[in-house]
C-alpha cells in the first residue's frame, strides 16, 4: 500500500518516474490474486484524485497520471493475466500511442497553455537573451520541435518506463523472463507496415508517425536483450576488451539502440534468441 501511495504521488509530478515505481508494484501484485491487483489500482486512482485537489495540479497532469499511468497499466495487468505478456505489452504500447495523440489534439488547449507560459518566460528574459540571439533562436526552435511532436516525446519514454520497471522488480522473476523473451506478435507486423505507409502520406502522417515510432520502440525492446546477451556471451571478449565495449556503448548509446531495433526486425523472421520461449 505504501508503494502504491508513493507511486501515485510521483506520477502526478512525473508520469515517467511514476510509471517505473508503479510497474515495480504491480509486478509484485501480479504474483498474487487479481483481486489484490484491483485493490492496488483503486488505491492508486484514489490517491491521484485526492492529491489533485490538495496539491492543485492541472487537468493535463491529472489525466497523465490517471490514464497514461493508471489506466494503461491496469489494461496491461488484465491482459497479462488473460492473454499473456506478449499481447499485453504490445497493446500497452498501442494504448500509449493513442493517448499520446489524445494529449496533442484533444488536450491541445492545456498543452498550448504550457507553451505560452514558456514563451512568456522567454519574453521576460528578453534583456538577458538579446546578447545571445543564436541561443534564443535555438531555444525557440527546440520548443517548437518538442510541442509539434509532443505525442512522440510521450510515447517512447513511457514504453521504456514500463520495461525499466519490469527489470527493476525483484520478486517476480517470471515477468523479467518475459521481458527478455518478448517478441512482437506476428499479426502486428501488418499494422507496422500500415503505419509506415501512413507516415509517408502527408495527410495521415500525424497518425502514421507515432504508430511507426511505437513499433520501432517495440522492435528495440525485442532486439535489445539479443544484442546485450551476445555481448555478454561473446567468447572473444576478454575482461579488458569487454570493458572497452561497454564504454563505447555508453558513449554511443544511440547507435546501440539503432542496432537493437534492426536486430529486433530481423528476429521477426528468424528466432535469434535460440529457442527462448515467446
Amino acid at each position: 500500500m505504501l508503494l502504491a501511495i508513493i507511486s501515485s504521488l510521483v506520477a502526478t509530478i512525473s508520469p515517467f518516474w511514476g510509471l517505473i515505481f508503479w510497474t515495480v508494484n504491480i509486478c509484485d501484485l501480479l504474483r498474487k490474486k487479481a483481486k489484490d491487483v484491483n485493490i492496488g489500482f483503486a488505491i492508486f486512482g484514489g490517491v491521484v484524485i485526492i492529491s489533485s485537489f490538495l496539491i492543485g495540479i492541472d487537468f493535463l497532469r491529472l489525466t497523465d497520471a490517471l490514464v497514461g499511468v493508471g489506466l494503461s497499466t491496469f489494461l496491461f495487468s488484465r491482459l497479462y493475466i488473460k492473454k499473456g505478456f506478449r499481447n499485453a505489452f504490445s497493446i500497452f504500447a498501442l494504448f500509449q500511442c493513442s493517448y499520446g495523440l489524445f494529449r496533442k489534439y484533444l488536450l491541445g488547449g492545456y498543452v498550448q497553455q504550457t507553451k505560452d507560459l514558456i514563451l512568456s518566460q522567454i519574453d521576460a528574459s528578453r534583456d538577458l537573451l538579446q546578447n545571445y540571439p543564436d541561443l534564443e533562436a535555438e531555444y525557440l526552435k527546440m520548443i517548437d520541435t518538442y510541442f509539434n511532436n509532443i505525442e512522440l516525446f510521450w510515447l517512447v519514454p513511457m514504453i521504456f518506463a514500463l520495461v525499466m520497471g519490469m527489470i527493476f522488480t525483484r520478486k517476480n522473476t517470471l515477468i523479467k523472463f518475459h521481458t527478455i523473451a518478448y517478441k512482437l506478435p506476428d499479426n502486428l507486423v501488418y499494422v507496422m507496415i500500415l503505419g509506415i505507409i501512413m507516415a509517408i502520406v502527408e495527410q495521415t502522417r500525424f497518425i502514421g508517425l507515432p504508430l511507426t515510432l511505437t513499433f520501432v520502440a517495440l522492435l528495440t525492446v525485442q532486439g535489445f536483450p539479443i544484442v546485450w546477451l551476445w555481448l555478454l556471451g561473446s567468447t572473444f571478449n576478454n575482461s579488458i576488451l569487454r570493458l572497452l565495449t561497454y564504454i563505447v556503448i555508453l558513449i554511443n548509446f544511440h547507435i546501440f539502440i539503432m542496432i537493437s531495433g534492426i536486430v529486433g526486425l530481423i528476429d521477426i523472421w528468424f528466432n535469434l534468441k535460440n529457442g527462448v520461449q515467446k
